[in-house]
């Protein structure tokens, strides 16, 4: 069995190292020039001209992208697990579904995981030790389902102009104006696949310590967690959510992960987040 995801995963370096997992680019778009994520343009390229004032959109990849891909790779192994960003958020899911009815010797399953980012990266990292330690697919589906039940993925935004411009949080328009000075506290709904609010603070401090509280209204102090902690040019916050989380959790902490492109043209620089989940659901795997 081989996995493919997305590049909205966003993998700290070394994380997967050794293991198969094959990315396809989404794509970022400044003015008429289109880059591939992660591949034509790296993360430092991209906040720079983030920073300049260029205003990027983002692409979900063509369905001929991944006719190619799973056309390739079923010379391999007919057997593919294809694993992606939310399907509320994005169209990546719906093109890799179209494309895997026009390559019939491969045998596509699909997994949505409701969210971005670190939450991508777990389910696409933890898919492909699974296949290494030769799990069976329905196995493996049914750890992924216990992941997206289990983890909690958590951020702050420093600004609304770039996830309000991206038009991801249409509910959050009302705020843009007078309250232009909140930083809000946004989670992930799962289940729905869906971006949420949670609250709000006006510093950037008090918003990264506040995702901690939020975190601990849903695991006891004292619980084992695994925790990854992400970011867009932001490692002073960083470091800051993993001391608060320290103190609260028994954590294994992954390195902190940069956020790539995908999200990051709809957060900008200086968001700060967090995925963790029970560290007993991946006994055996982590």
């Amino acid at each position: 069995m081989l996995v493919v995801t997305d590049s909205s995963a966003d993998f700290a370096p070394g994380q997967v190292e050794g293991l198969d997992i094959q990315v396809v680019p989404l794509y970022v778009i400044f003015g008429e020039v289109t880059y591939r994520s992660g591949m034509d343009i790296d993360h430092e390229t991209f906040y720079d001209r983030l920073k300049s004032g260029q205003m990027p959109r983002t692409s979900q990849p063509s369905v001929g992208e991944f006719v190619s891909i799973y056309r390739a790779l079923a010379k391999q192994n007919t057997e593919i697990l294809s694993i992606h960003l939310s399907s509320a958020l994005s169209g990546t899911l719906s093109a890799a579904k179209m494309a895997a009815t026009m390559v019939p010797e491969a045998r596509v399953t699909f997994f949505d995981t409701g969210g971005v980012s670190v939450i991508v990266g777990w389910c696409a990292e933890m898919a492909a030790r699974a296949v290494r330690a030769g799990w069976p697919l329905q196995r493996i589906l049914q750890l992924l389902e216990r992941i997206r039940e289990a983890m909690m993925g958590i951020f702050m935004l420093p600004t609304l102009k770039y996830i309000v411009a991206g038009g991801r949080v249409g509910h959050l328009k009302g705020l843009v104006g007078s309250l232009m000075n909140i930083k809000p506290i946004m989670g992930f709904d799962l289940k729905q696949g869906t971006i949420i609010e949670l609250g709000k603070e006006f510093s950037v401090r008090r918003a990264i310590l506040a995702q901690a509280d939020f975190i601990a209204r849903r695991f006891p102090p004292g619980t084992r967690l695994r925790v990854q902690v992400a970011h867009s040019r932001n490692p002073e916050g960083a470091e800051l959510l993993m001391e608060r989380l320290k103190a609260l959790f028994e954590c294994h902490f992954l390195p902190p992960a940069t956020i790539g492109p995908v999200l990051g043209a709809h957060g900008g620089e200086g968001i700060v987040g967090v995925g963790l989940a029970p560290m007993d659901i991946f006994e055996g795997l982590a």
